[in-house]
């Protein structure tokens, strides 16, 4: 039927020589040349 996919929206985690350390993340939907897609963002905040 179709595919989902959830991805984080500050950092991600990515190795660094030894050890791991956080990057931030690239937002946005890149261009496509044929068929469709259906994108829904939905941000959740952490209010306090």
């Amino acid at each position: 039927m179709g595919d989902a996919l959830l991805f984080c929206t500050r950092d991600r985690l990515v190795r660094v020589g030894t050890t791991y350390g956080l990057q931030p993340v690239k937002h946005g939907v890149t261009t496509i040349t044929a068929g469709m897609r259906f994108v829904l963002g939905l941000p959740f905040h952490e209010y306090r």
